[in-house]
C-alpha cells in the first residue's frame, strides 16, 4: 500500500504527533505565557465582527486550559518580540524527539 507524501492529500500530520506528553506540555505552558502577555482586542475590532463570532474570537486570549492533544493544531500567539524569542527556544529540548518520531513515520 503506498504511503502518503506531504501535501498529497493523504493523511493530514500535526505537529503535537511529533512531540511527546511532555513536549505538549511545554507547549501548552509556553502559549499561556505569551497569551498572558498579549492584551485583548480593543473593541473596535469586535465591532466589525458579526456578533456571533464574538465568542469565537475572544476564545483566543483564553488559557490553554487542557494539555494538547497529538490530533490538535497550534496557534502560535505572538505579538512582540519576545514572544517570537519564546516560541523558538521552545523547541530546542523537543527536537531530539521530534525527529525521532519523523525518522520512525518515514521508514
Amino acid at each position: 500500500m503506498p504511503r502518503p507524501s506531504p501535501f498529497s492529500g493523504g493523511l493530514p500530520d500535526r505537529l503535537c504527533r511529533l512531540f511527546d506528553d511532555a513536549g505538549r506540555e511545554r507547549v501548552r505552558r509556553v502559549q499561556n505565557e505569551v497569551i498572558g502577555r498579549i492584551p485583548p482586542p480593543p473593541s473596535s475590532v469586535l465591532a466589525e465582527l458579526p456578533a456571533d463570532l464574538h465568542e469565537w474570537y475572544l476564545n483566543h486570549w483564553n488559557q490553554v486550559a487542557d494539555p494538547y492533544l497529538p490530533d490538535q493544531d497550534i496557534l502560535f500567539r505572538h505579538k512582540e518580540d519576545r514572544d517570537v524569542d519564546d516560541w523558538m527556544a521552545c523547541p530546542d529540548p523537543l527536537l531530539p524527539g521530534a525527529l525521532e518520531a519523523v525518522a520512525i513515520r518515514l521508514t
